[in-house]
């Protein structure tokens, strides 16, 4: 009878033909506080879209490949606030240029509450330098505030945005809206949806069959707690008419639902969600990703991790070679640690990361998007931020390799795939050598496999004694 023993060996190693580039950089752009929230790869670098205040502006910020600053571009108005969007708030164009989602605030303020201003939708695009090719913004009747939170190109090269838009002041009185645009930015429809509760549009792309998917948040009704939001996402048509809806979570406040289409055109959903809350918290979360069929039905539903405090994740898929998550946490006090999380196309976790400005674990610090790199490594950027005399508020951007390490000789971990009682690995984690226990008498036939985190297969060995050594 034929025994075949499988692992997973996360080895650190590279294909010949990538060089790997690390860095893990902070960048005070106007000396006021900064903050990134998408970042897009460039043949040359990278460009990384973000605010700073005050004035609240919106800048690009462009990097070289080893995350040098080059140059940055500021995008306002007088007496105007630029906001920026969410993550993936920046695209890369079919014509190679870049499009950038936000918000324009005007200065009339409420007379009822002169702290809020009237808002609209905002789309920019720019050339590969950052110089403004044209600026739109979008006014919906009857609405006082619509806010642009993710933008992506389309199959006829327009555009669609998503954003949240109110009609009065009422915290609880938010809808998803939709707008589409021909590629120069001019609004060919707008669609609203929702009903009297409060609800939040954070993310959008395009399906398959042309129509769209939008995740966000959703205020239930009925609970005890202080907030009990439900992640919640909305499938249209290509005219933006509704399909179907769903909503995910438990009875606590939960996060809202991050998009992106899977490797298998299905739907892949992240979001955080809540395991413990009182009626005072934000709750306890958990990294809770989800993978549904086209018509919203879970093909499978996984947690992560244990309970977190402010935990925001998203997601983003490897081409043909499963997911990698981003986000952040409190990890205690005044400290907050980004993490990178690596799963395959089954949702099994591969390997976790956790990152702080200067690897010092005493700043508060985000990551809020993250991209595949040509190198097959991964970028992340968001926002560092510490207290007290020496106070700042900056822009951070990581670059990793296909192991989430910041440095060369990462130490690599290792994993099972298969749980064999009668099979140990050690040393965890291994650094130069890996030794196979294996405690059964009859080895006839037996055969160790190593794949690599694509699934490609490394090396294939028969077993012929019980302690079996490889070099890593």
């Amino acid at each position: 009878m034929k025994k075949s023993v499988l692992a997973l060996i996360l080895l650190f190693y590279y294909t010949a033909s990538f060089t790997q580039n690390y860095f893990n950089n902070k960048f005070d752009i106007n000396n006021q506080g900064d903050g990134c929230a998408s970042i897009v790869e460039t043949e040359n670098g990278y460009i990384v879209e973000g605010f700073t205040a005050p004035p609240r502006q919106i800048f690009l910020m462009f990097l070289n490949k080893q995350g040098e600053l080059l140059y940055y571009k500021f995008y306002q108005k007088p007496n105007y606030s630029y906001y920026n969007g969410s993550s993936g708030s920046i695209i890369k164009t079919n014509l190679n240029n870049y499009a950038i989602s936000g918000t324009l605030v005007f200065p009339i303020p409420d007379p009822n509450n002169p702290s809020e201003n009237y808002t609209e939708s905002l789309l920019m695009l720019s050339d590969n330098n950052g110089d403004t090719l044209c600026s739109k913004t979008y006014c919906i009747s009857d609405s006082l505030w619509n806010s642009g939170m993710q933008c992506k190109q389309t199959s006829d090269s327009g555009f669609i945005i998503v954003s949240r838009i109110i009609s009065s002041y009422s915290p609880v009185n938010g809808d998803f809206l939709l707008i589409k645009t021909d590629r120069f930015g001019n609004k060919q429809w707008h669609h609203i949806y929702g009903d009297n509760k409060r609800e939040t549009a954070f993310t959008v792309i395009q399906t398959p069959d042309k129509g769209y998917l939008m995740g966000g948040e959703h205020l239930t009704s009925g609970s005890p707690y202080m907030e009990n939001d439900d992640a919640k996402i909305i499938k249209t048509d290509s005219l933006g008419n509704e399909k179907w809806s769903k909503l995910f979570g438990g009875i606590y406040d939960d996060y809202p639902a991050m998009v992106c289409l899977a490797n298998d055109s299905n739907y892949m959903i992240a979001f955080a969600y809540c395991t413990f809350q009182t009626n005072t918290d934000d709750g306890y979360k958990r990294i809770n990703i989800i993978k549904t069929d086209t018509a919203g039905n879970v093909i499978w539903n996984k947690k992560y991790g244990t309970s977190l405090r402010q935990l925001g994740v998203t997601i983003c898929p490897v081409k043909n070679s499963g997911y990698i998550v981003t986000g952040y946490y409190n990890k205690s006090g005044l400290i907050y640690a980004g993490f990178l999380m690596r799963i395959n196309e089954n949702g099994d976790s591969l390997w976790y990361r956790e990152y702080y400005y200067n690897n010092q674990n005493q700043y508060l610090s985000y990551l809020i998007d993250v991209i595949p790199t040509t190198d097959n490594g991964f970028a992340s950027c968001g926002e560092v931020l510490s207290s007290g005399t020496n106070s700042f508020q900056d822009a951070w951007v990581i670059k990793t390799d296909s192991f989430g390490c910041l440095e060369a000789d990462c130490t690599v971990g290792v994993t099972e795939i298969i749980k064999n009682k009668g099979m140990a690995i050690y040393p965890k984690p291994a650094r130069d050598k890996i030794t196979f226990k294996i405690n059964q008498k009859d080895l006839a036939e037996t055969k160790l496999v190593i794949y690599n985190i694509q699934g490609q297969i490394l090396m294939q060995k028969n077993i012929v004694q019980n302690n079996t050594e490889i070099d890593v």
